[in-house]
């Protein structure tokens, strides 16, 4: 995500930091899924796996928000005058 172009062209003025902060916040889900896959990891048991499967949903569901705002925030500016 670093270096995105708030325009998409090839100007080079970067995206600012709400762009970073929602993009990050997106993304954080991955950090409860890393912690599901290493209490697996440390100890194999039922319930551990269990929750393995709430991690993979919260990994990829940080996915398809990830994509979506950037969908949203390209359009945007996509639609706005700059």
């Amino acid at each position: 995500m670093n270096g995105v172009t708030d325009d998409g062209s090839s100007k080079g003025e970067r995206a600012g930091p709400m762009f970073y902060n929602i993009s990050y916040l997106c993304l954080s889900p991955f950090a409860y899924a890393a912690f599901k896959y290493f209490m697996q990891w440390r100890k194999d048991s039922e319930y551990n796996r269990e929750e393995m499967i709430k991690g993979n949903m919260a990994a990829f569901i940080s996915v398809i928000a990830l994509y979506t705002w950037m969908f949203v925030f390209f359009i945007s500016i996509e639609d706005s005058d700059f």
